[in-house]
């Protein structure tokens, strides 16, 4: 069995939901699924994920986290459901290893793929760096203010979590005693800090976010943090497809067909959340904010 874990608030079960039947779907082996969750999710909730799980014969689990993190820093809409991942290791002392996902996104092909793949002697957690924070100045000046190199950075979206070394290091402490602070990227810079020089950096088409452009690719290529090879893997074959900026429910994004062709079989599906998407992109000028955002780019 694969041990698969998601953190979640009420707000986010429909995604998480998606992401859920996406990887079911596609999975090769059994999967024990984990949900982290907030106080907020309710039974309604947890029997429509319930009956989600029994469909592909599997168990979904969910695991309250109390109050741990009820003052941390909050930014751009990310609640604190997001810091769940760091106590993963403790809230399942029955795994060694564990696979992390967040909820937005599609998972297209097989996680036993992901889940095999071995961290290497000392690695705490596994990761995939982004071209786009790797390319971006602003962004690699706040990741080297942390007393970090943008080059071995890592998303914290889908993770492998050497649970037994974590558990065995007590890192518990360590990562709690950085959740008072305002980091721009929360519990991802966390993570970053605190395994710094034990991260197993994975394959790029474990975590495809869509920021792969024509010049950020010659920039990533360049730094040597990729070859051409496995950017085109990422691209032509992506396992996970992660929407880790623009999220599809909200407007149209790179690889939205593959969210909305998993999205209509789910119980939140609404035609109306669709074609208000699609009418954006099909007429721009009735996208009030779009528009404007426009103007004050041109003028």
């Amino acid at each position: 069995m694969i041990p698969v874990v998601f953190s979640s608030d009420h707000n986010f079960i429909m995604p998480t939901y998606v992401a859920i039947s996406s990887m079911l779907a596609k999975a090769s082996r059994a999967c024990g699924i984990y949900l982290l969750v907030a106080d907020d999710v309710t039974d309604e909730d947890k029997r429509i994920l319930k009956e989600l799980a029994k469909k592909y014969g599997s168990a979904i689990e969910f695991i309250p986290v109390g109050n741990v993190f009820d003052d941390t820093f909050c930014v751009r809409g990310i609640t604190k459901a997001t810091y769940f991942r760091l106590l993963i290791p403790w809230l399942l002392p029955q795994h060694d290893k564990v696979i992390y996902l967040d909820g937005d996104i599609v998972v297209t092909g097989d996680i036993a793929e992901l889940y095999d793949i071995s961290l290497g002697e000392g690695n705490l957690i596994g990761g995939i760096r982004t071209p786009g924070f790797s390319t971006n100045r602003k962004i690699r000046k706040e990741i080297e203010n942390n007393g970090l190199n943008y080059r071995e950075y890592i998303n914290a979206g889908i993770l492998i979590f050497n649970n037994a070394l974590l558990r065995k290091e007590n890192f518990k402490p360590i990562f709690l005693s950085h959740i008072d602070k305002k980091y721009s990227f929360q519990d991802q810079d966390i993570l970053n800090i605190t395994c710094k020089g034990h991260i197993c950096f994975l394959p790029l088409k474990y975590n495809y976010t869509g920021t792969i452009k024509p010049d950020i690719i010659d920039m990533f290529v360049s730094m040597g943090l990729a070859t051409q090879e496995d950017i085109a893997d990422a691209v032509t074959s992506p396992v996970i497809i992660h929407y880790a900026g623009a999220k599809p429910w909200r407007e149209f994004t790179s690889r939205w067909c593959d969210w909305v062709n998993h999205y209509r079989s789910t119980p939140f599906y609404s035609q109306k959340l669709i074609d208000g998407i699609s009418s954006k992109v099909l007429y721009p000028a009735f996208s009030l904010k779009k528009t404007i955002k426009m103007l004050i780019k041109r003028y």
